[in-house]
């Protein structure tokens, strides 16, 4: 068994650097030969957005995952475990075994000489079990997790990664998680972003520098040769240069969610369990409901809501090519940035950052939310699947390579 996931691993970690190394020469014969290395930009006019529908779908990702988690521990009747409370019942414990201990020395003292030396291996062996049990009972409640933080999923699969649990994450984390969290960040908030700046930055430049241009000139022959010879460099610059702002700013509010500070602690595994259960649950719901609200009361089209399958190989080939060549910085910056964030804060919020930009640069090429969905289940699925064939070969591995892909 041990030797099917070592040749499982090194498969995995051998695609991934053939995958990275295959999408560098790749790189480098097109920019030899001088070819383009980017897709093409999409010609979508501007998407009629409606604040209040931004709103709306924001306002659920917030309040549904909550009720949902509250409606749920209400008909379970699973309480959320509290570090104080553990903390308060280890305290009472270690104090219950000083006065057990000190009780047991006085009245050792009071007999014979010749019991004297059998007592005290006994109390030295009851220091030892009480110590081993106050350990046991430390990590019970979480109390060690302050000092290795790290994503909740791995949490929940150190303990016992059975199989079920593995298909569970992975639909959860490799499925619907990243779809969903491409809709919402990409199409909702970056889209609609992006519709403003193209309003606010693009178009009245656009409109100024053509009047301008179509005003200075002496003739209308010439004026014509003038905007036709014009007219394009104006375009380019309005597709090429609008946009960044709402992606730069969309990264950067993606990376901050993911923050999670060194004193984080993390409930029972029935309670991870039903968090997850409850947080999928609820990300089906929100896709739905805003798929509703943007078909039927907006009038949006499955293309302009960036459901378009027209172009699935060359959008599976663009998440694919550009999952193997920013994955690795973000691998690199989780590194580096681990040891000297340590006992602080995890660096997923910092590492995430050239991910979360690859996301939005795919999704302004395409406007389609395939190609940044399969590079970001990519990521996921790869993460997911080295933290598992490392759990099963050797648990130390697994906690060691923790922080480096999560």
């Amino acid at each position: 068994m041990k030797a099917v996931i070592l040749f499982l691993l090194l498969a995995l970690s051998g695609a991934f650097l053939f995958g990275f190394l295959a999408s560098m020469v790749w790189i480098a014969v097109r920019l030899f030969c001088r070819l383009p290395v980017l897709p093409p930009q999409s010609r979508m006019h501007r998407l009629p957005w409606k604040f209040e529908t931004v709103i709306l779908i924001v306002l659920c990702f917030l309040f549904i995952p909550q009720f949902f988690c509250q409606t749920a521990r209400s008909l379970t009747d699973l309480k959320p475990e509290t570090p104080s409370a553990a903390v308060v019942s280890l305290e009472e414990a270690v104090s219950l075994e000083e006065t057990a201990s000190l009780e047991e020395t006085a009245s050792l003292e009071e007999t014979a000489s010749l019991e004297e030396t059998a007592s005290l291996e006994e109390a030295a062996s009851l220091e030892e079990t009480a110590s081993l049990e106050e350990a046991a009972s430390l990590e019970a409640s979480g109390m060690e997790n302050e000092k290795k933080p790290h994503h909740p999923a791995f949490e929940y699969l150190t303990k016992d990664p059975s199989l079920g649990k593995c298909i569970f994450m992975f639909i959860g984390i490799v499925l619907i998680g990243p779809f969903f969290e491409e809709f919402l960040f990409r199409f909702v908030l970056q889209g609609w972003l992006d519709s403003r700046e193209r309003e606010r930055f693009g178009l009245s430049r656009f409109h100024r520098r053509f009047q301008n241009r179509f005003h200075s000139a002496g003739s209308e022959e010439h004026s014509t040769r003038q905007d036709s010879a014009e007219k394009r460099p104006v375009i380019r610059h309005r597709t090429n240069c609008s946009g960044w702002r709402s992606l730069i700013l969309v990264a950067i509010l993606f990376s901050l969610l993911h923050f999670h500070s060194a004193a984080d602690t993390y409930p029972s595994e029935s309670e991870l369990q039903l968090q997850f259960l409850c947080q999928f649950v609820s990300y089906l719901v929100i896709l739905l409901l805003s798929f509703s609200l943007l078909r039927f009361r907006d009038g949006f089209s499955w293309r302009q809501m960036g459901l378009d399958l027209s172009h699935w190989k060359t959008d599976l080939l663009l998440g694919a090519f550009f999952f193997f060549c920013i994955a690795p910085i973000s691998y690199l910056c989780q590194f580096l940035l681990t040891e000297p964030l340590k006992g602080i804060c995890t660096p997923d919020f910092i590492s995430l950052i050239p991910l979360a930009l690859g996301f939005g640069f795919l999704y302004m090429r395409t406007r389609r939310l395939l190609p940044g969905s399969i590079m970001h289940a990519l990521f996921n699925g790869f993460a997911l699947a080295m933290f598992i064939l490392c759990q099963i070969l050797a648990p130390e591995l697994g906690m060691v390579l923790v922080p480096l892909f999560w």
